[in-house]
């Protein structure tokens, strides 16, 4: 045992708290209410940990690549299923045959979609570059909410599929969940095509979404696990999601129809996956974990055999697996609750909640509506796929460059203002003489968004502590995942008047700027947290201590009056014996 200053490590007040780094048994001992500031480290000597294989095996070679490459081709088929919602809802441009209705329109020339349907209409003409499902089974006018809801429905199981997928694979393995999420991805996808009922198409739809979100899950986790320590940031350039949105934006204008691109996106990725059968691996972290060491070591020696490496001895992976036990024995569990147990823990959660929900709120939104935007629809689509990849990957020099702070006003200002411009040139007639004004500022807009979704997951990772960042993380996700399901809804309201939507994006993406600006500090150069801020474990400290003085005259309270009964009890025996003692005298 040795002693060694508060450094680098997690504290809770109420209990004592054990955490686990890959080496090192860390104890923390509260006392009397105060942390006390020191720890009690238990050393493993020379014990191995998982990252040791990577010094034998390298960390990348040519199975590291192929293993990254093909959980993002994987992904691709996700990206594409996602992708697809801006054609299925495409704006079919449907106009009225009547004979009276240029009459009942008289001298009007610019009217709202909500003014065009209170005029009726028995017979629709629909005129649009692609037969979208709103064409399909007339989803305009009072049933125009129904199209929305197929992408509130969709996100809706993507959120649940994320947290299914997740746990099926800490049971069942990655590899084995994956391929089967991944088929009933291609199928459910694949029969879209074949419903004749709305009902069926978006029940079948909801099951797509669950089944890529379990997909989003797994995915990108196979890859992190077989990457070296210093290789794993490629792993968080998902190449999966650009490749998606460029070939669906082009096989949208190849067949013009809904019924042919679900086929289309559905087998995208079929013929991957005989091959992923055989070549994909599982993850031999997970299989360590449950003690199937032997399994482990043949995909790790396969591993190693095709980056032309020495094979990895069994006796390692047993000494690594002991370890493992070990650490998972002692490792304290953490809560969502600690995210919200101080006031600066809970200030950075709310505000970065709330920026990821901002962020993906504004994302969605925009990409719900780019089916409906004046221009090209394919042209439309194509630009948010290229711009996305184009800014996602400079802003990897732009946040290292400027820092964090500025660089989220960098995207999220000028998002921001540019939708506000979108209401201010309407209010002055701009967009009317102009309209593909608008189209360009949405999209400007959109495009920005992937810079601030870089800053967002940066900010999570360098803000909170190790042993609660994955809970950070798990906030952020959900808070994104709700806005997905309720961005499609917010365009519901373009019928009223078409810059409403716009708006409300635009207030969501100046909000969450000042938020970030008011509280949160700049992270730039700074080391990743292994411990609570300083204020936080200061506050932690008074909050103990005034607990130990509210719980101390109620200690000595009890031990009065356990000391008075104790006096009572005494007299009483010494009253009740007396009598015999006069008694044996006589």
């Amino acid at each position: 045992m040795e002693s060694n200053t508060l450094d680098n490590k997690e504290t809770m007040v109420g209990s004592d708290c054990v955490t686990a780094d890959d080496r090192n048994i860390v104890e923390y001992k509260f006392t009397n209410g105060d942390v006390k500031n020191e720890l009690v480290t238990t050393t493993i000597p020379e014990k191995k940990v998982f990252d040791d294989i990577y010094k034998v095996m390298g960390d990348v070679g040519y199975y590291h690549i192929m293993v990254y490459v093909f959980s993002q081709l994987i992904e691709t088929s996700c990206a594409a299923a996602i992708m697809y919602f801006v054609f299925e809802t495409a704006d079919p441009q449907w106009t009225c045959s009547d004979t009276d209705y240029t009459t009942r329109i008289g001298n009007r020339t610019k009217m709202s979609e909500q003014e065009r349907c209170d005029l009726g209409c028995a017979n629709i003409t629909y005129n649009g570059v692609f037969w979208s499902i709103v064409a399909q089974w007339d989803l305009i006018c009072d049933r125009a909410y129904l199209a929305k809801l197929v992408g509130s429905l969709f996100f809706a199981g993507v959120l649940c599929g994320a947290l299914i997928g997740g746990q099926l694979s800490d049971w069942f393995g990655r590899k084995r969940t994956m391929l089967v999420v991944w088929f009933l991805l291609i199928c459910s996808q694949s029969c879209l095509c074949a419903t004749n009922t709305f009902e069926v198409y978006v029940f079948l739809r909801t099951w797509v979404g669950i089944f890529s979100g379990g997909v989003i899950c797994i995915a990108p986790i196979i890859a992190i696990e077989y990457l070296g320590p210093t290789r794993r940031t490629v792993a968080c350039y998902r190449f999966g999601w650009k490749l998606g949105p460029l070939s669906i934006a082009l096989m949208a204008f190849v067949f013009g129809t809904w019924r042919w691109l679900s086929l289309i996106v559905g087998l995208l990725t079929l013929p991957l996956f005989p091959f992923m059968i055989f070549f994909l691996p599982e993850s031999a972290r997970w299989l360590i974990q449950k003690k199937r060491t032997d399994d482990a070591l043949y995909w790790l020696n396969k591993m190693a055999r095709c980056n032309k490496r020495d094979p990895i001895s069994r006796d390692l992976l047993v000494e690594i697996e002991q370890t493992e036990r070990l650490r998972l024995t002692m490792t304290h569990k953490y809560s969502l609750i600690d995210l919200f147990r101080t006031r600066v823990m809970a200030k950075r959660t709310i505000v970065i909640g709330y920026a990821w929900f901002s962020v993906a709120t504004v994302w969605y939104g925009i990409l719900a509506h780019v089916g409906t935007m004046s221009g090209n629809l394919y042209l439309n689509a194509s630009i948010t796929a290229v711009g996305d990849t184009v800014v996602r990957w400079t802003s990897i020099f732009i946040i290292h460059w400027l820092g964090r702070r500025k660089s989220y006003t960098l995207y999220m200002g000028i998002g921001g203002i540019g939708m506000i411009m979108i209401l201010i040139f309407d209010m002055t007639g701009y967009t009317a003489e102009h309209p593909l004004v608008q189209t360009y500022l949405a999209l400007a807009a959109f495009i920005l968004m992937g810079g601030g979704w870089g800053v967002i997951n940066l900010q999570v990772t360098e803000l909170f502590p190790t042993l609660l960042r994955n809970a950070a993380a798990g906030v952020g996700n959900v808070g994104a995942r709700v806005a997905s399901i309720l961005s499609p809804q917010i365009t519901l309201l373009a019928a009223f008047h078409k810059t409403i939507p716009y708006a409300i994006l635009g207030i969501f993406s100046i909000s969450s700027l000042v938020l970030m600006l008011l509280f949160i500090p700049e992270t730039k150069n700074q080391p990743l947290p292994d411990e609570l801020p300083a204020e936080s474990i200061r506050e932690m400290e008074r909050n103990a201590r005034r607990k130990q003085q509210q719980t101390q005259p109620q200690q000595q309270q009890q031990d009065g009056d356990c000391k008075n009964s104790t006096l009572l009890h005494q007299s009483t025996a010494d009253v009740s014996v007396e009598p015999e003692h006069h008694n044996t005298a006589l």
